[in-house]
């Protein structure tokens, strides 16, 4: 998840990998229907203290190739260390050595893989480091077209040296940014599908526009507001209301990145290990993210729908010209046709043809009629579906927690036979004992209304349940001391909350021994309590000394 996004990033800002991981949270700001990220760092001011080098690099989204979409990696990424976000001005990797973190990931794919690359093409694993990305993104822009940006706009974006006239003339080429951005994002420039647009909740029903014409505009206002109001508490559910609402500017990139993660969802489900952590954040454990997969939507400039999106910007007009002459060809394709239509449709002494008498039927009053109910029947079915909306329970909370299901030696237990405690963040873990996993194929109760014997398989299994009860029980003390309440049936947003409330409980050293900032909330529950009983052997080890000494002194 991490090599995803920090690749993703490097790639579409054209740079250093020590200075994508200079890059702060709140660098992160949508505009228009791009990523804009101010980014001033270059081979000749690596420092990034020229204000006058500090314009926006535009990063777009990818609906088409998920390993190459900027926006859903970087929200994996997020989703998966939601504490990021809590430090606007801290950095986007807050990592000792993010780079060679990077570096690492780089070395154990070329090795793992070995055999393909030097095979298929013809590169030693030894040559493949971080700078590649910095290589393969301005090979990309200087070859993938004849028609592509300009070389000032490629050493911009790469931030290459063109001269002292750089700052004064040619700093300000906007467009050709914009058109270096949609290259790096991996849009096809041979194909029309180079204009697509990002990823949004665009909550209109295809089958009402094609038999209805469309809805109005007082309807769809509706409609995107109650969407709008899902989306955000998935957020909530995901980060924290609190600290979305202290960190405004980065909500709509969020709402892109959401919209993006379900756009790619099978995708991402498809390469993601059975044993993943990123299985139990509140994106595969909620159900309020099943209920919104259906609004995403895509749109090219020539689409009837594309007046919900933003303009559409860095589309060259070759681009434009390729849609028209796919226009064209369909048109003459369907000219044989057509006309065989027509004569078909020719009758003497004024019959009817079949085909006129389908049109007729399908075209009149009582059919539009029936077809608008059916789109409003499916709608009132839709909502009432039961799903966890606007922070509300989940219904099934209490089916889960009653749930239990068979073992081999015949027993009957609250998890399936072959599941162990994952391998996850404190953060994850308090909202699995709290909520559980109610998406997953075999849900799973709340881990609060586990019983000994529920884990008494398992190797370790009481001992675990005690150790996560225990984190859990100072998280909500210490929650419950700053005015949260702590109920029997809580939501995800209620649950993050009281979490980042309570995290104070936990008592673990703020620093490693290198000096570096340790965040509790992106540790395993495991290396936490393993922290926590190391502080208190040191301070138990401390105590003792000074007794010894005192009594020294007395004696």
């Amino acid at each position: 998840i991490f090599a995803a996004a920090y690749a993703a990033v490097t790639m579409n800002l054209a740079c250093r990998g020590d200075s994508t991981g200079m890059i702060c949270t709140h660098h992160l700001q949508w505009s228009g229907d791009s990523t804009a990220i101010s980014f001033s760092h270059s081979k000749e001011e690596q420092l990034g203290n020229d204000p006058a080098k500090r314009l926006p690099r535009h990063c777009y989204c990818n609906p088409l190739n998920q390993q190459a979409d900027f926006a859903s990696n970087l929200f994996n990424y997020l989703a998966m260390f939601p504490h990021v976000i809590q430090r606007p001005n801290g950095l986007l990797f807050p990592f000792q050595d993010s780079s060679g973190m990077f570096h690492d990931q780089i070395r154990k794919i070329c090795d793992l893989y070995k055999t393909e690359i030097e095979r298929d093409f013809g590169f030693s694993v030894d040559d493949i480091h971080v700078h590649s990305y910095r290589k393969c993104a301005h090979t990309k822009m200087n070859c993938g077209s004849t028609v592509g940006p300009t070389n000032a706009a490629t050493c911009i974006r790469g931030g290459h040296s063109i001269g002292t006239t750089r700052s004064v003339y040619v700093v300000q080429e906007k467009a050709s940014d914009q058109i270096c951005g949609r290259i790096l994002a991996g849009l096809p420039e041979h194909s029309a599908q180079f204009s697509a647009s990002y990823t949004d909740f665009v909550p209109i029903d295809v089958e009402d526009s094609l038999t209805t014409g469309g809805v109005s505009l007082e309807d769809y206002e509706a409609r995107k507001a109650q969407v709008d109001a899902q989306v955000q508490e998935g957020l909530n559910q995901i980060f924290g209301a609190e600290v979305l609402s202290d960190f405004r500017s980065i909500n709509r990139f969020l709402k892109v990145g959401l919209a993006s993660h379900l756009m790619h969802r099978e995708a991402i489900d498809a390469c993601l290990p059975s044993a993943s952590a990123f299985r139990h954040t509140p994106l595969f454990t909620s159900a309020i993210f099943l209920s919104i997969k259906e609004h995403v939507r895509i749109a090219m400039p020539w689409d009837d729908h594309y007046k919900y999106f933003a303009p559409a910007t860095g589309i060259p007009p070759h681009v434009i010209g390729f849609q028209y002459f796919e226009e064209l060809k369909k048109l003459v394709s369907a000219i044989p046709g057509q006309f065989e239509q027509m004569l078909d449709e020719r009758q003497f002494n004024g019959t009817i043809s079949l085909a006129q008498m389908r049109n007729l039927i399908e075209n009149g009053p009582t059919m539009q009629s029936m077809a608008a109910d059916i789109a409003t029947m499916r709608r009132m079915m839709r909502d009432a579906n039961g799903l966890e909306t606007n922070g509300s329970p989940n219904i099934a909370f209490e089916d889960n927690r009653a749930r239990m299901y068979p073992h081999s030696d015949g027993s009957h237990r609250r998890v399936p036979e072959g599941w162990t405690f994952p391998h996850i963040t404190l953060l994850q873990a308090y909202a699995y004992w709290h909520c559980g996993n109610d998406q997953s194929e075999n849900p799973i109760a709340p881990m609060k209304v586990f019983c000994a014997s529920d884990v008494s398989h398992l190797k370790r299994g009481r001992l675990n349940l005690s150790d996560i009860k225990h984190l859990a029980g100072l998280i909500d003390d210490q929650a419950t001391a700053k005015g949260r309440v702590i109920s029997d049936v809580m939501t995800r947003s209620e649950v993050n909350s009281c979490f980042f409330a309570g995290l104070d409980g936990i008592d673990i050293d703020t620093r490693t021994p290198s000096g570096r900032v340790r965040d509790p909330s992106a540790l395993s529950w495991s290396s936490v309590l393993r922290l926590m009983n190391n502080k208190k052997r040191k301070r138990r080890r401390l105590n003792s000394t000074a007794a010894d000494r005192a009594d020294a002194v007395d004696t």
